[in-house]
């Protein structure tokens, strides 16, 4: 558990900082360029002009106002957000989607407004983040070493290499932490724009693949009760060393030869 805190806490770190490098700083980017007034109100975006606007573009992140759903900014990044008149599209290498302005939801989306909020609920956020971060993977952890480990306990009965359930339960738990050291160097490299996003999503079930991979050539190196190595002294055809003869029980004076004669 002392390992599995110390690579919680590392990946936490690296969510967090990913997260302000591809989204955080763009988001903020995009609230400096907005116009001293506009809302989403009723369920409809009020925007003083109706020709699209490029809040913010870069590699990981678009922000667009494209009242008129035109959508033909940001296409370049990896994910562009347009706020449009009655919806919030969103593009990815998928494709759109649009998902439409509750009827009751109300933002204001004035300068002033948002950079007050973004800076009042910066580091509650990040610091909420870190600590979901770390206990998700713990969650995650605990549910898996005991599917894992219950795989390993019933494969290792089955092939004649049986292991206590709390051995395989703790094998599988080591298992998994070299994916996550593998997904969060793959998060680390996409920040830093060393890994493109397929490159990410291919990273995210190839991570649990390695720890069925350590999981199984761990189970592999673990001795078994054939492995184990029998004592001088629970082996019945051990050598007893030389020395005189144990005396007899009946008669301790006597030779422990059983065909001596007694007086």
């Amino acid at each position: 558990m002392v390992w599995q805190f110390l690579f919680a806490l590392a990946t936490a770190i690296v969510v967090a900082w990913a997260f302000d490098v591809v989204w955080g700083r763009g988001i903020e980017r995009a609230i400096s360029a907005l116009p001293s007034q506009g809302r989403i109100q009723d369920g409809t975006l009020d925007w003083p002009e109706t020709k699209p606007q490029i809040l913010h573009q870069g590699p990981f992140l678009a922000m667009v106002v494209d009242p008129q759903g035109l959508r033909e900014n940001g296409l370049a990044t990896d994910i562009t957000f347009s706020l449009e008149s009655d919806r919030l599209a969103i593009r990815s290498f998928l494709g759109w989607t649009a998902i439409p302005y509750p009827a009751d939801f109300r933002l204001s989306l004035s300068r002033v407004g948002m950079s007050s909020m973004v800076a009042a609920w910066k580091t509650p956020f990040f610091l909420a983040l870190t600590l979901l971060t770390i206990v998700t993977l713990f969650l995650s952890w605990t549910l898996l070493s005991i599917a894992y480990g219950t795989v390993v306990w019933i494969g290792g009965s089955a092939l004649g290499r049986p292991v206590p359930f709390r051995t395989a339960r703790r094998l599988a738990g080591a298992s998994l932490l070299p994916g996550c050291l593998l997904m969060s160097t793959a998060i680390a490299l996409y920040a830093t724009r060393q890994l493109g996003l397929e490159g990410l999503l291919i990273a995210l079930p190839l991570h649990i693949v390695l720890g069925w991979v350590y999981c199984a050539g761990a189970w592999t190196r673990l001795r078994g009760p054939a492995d184990a190595e029998i004592s001088p002294s629970e082996n019945p055809f051990a050598t007893l060393p030389a020395g005189p003869a144990p005396p007899n029980p009946r008669h301790p004076r006597a030779p422990a030869n059983p065909f001596q004669p007694h007086g």
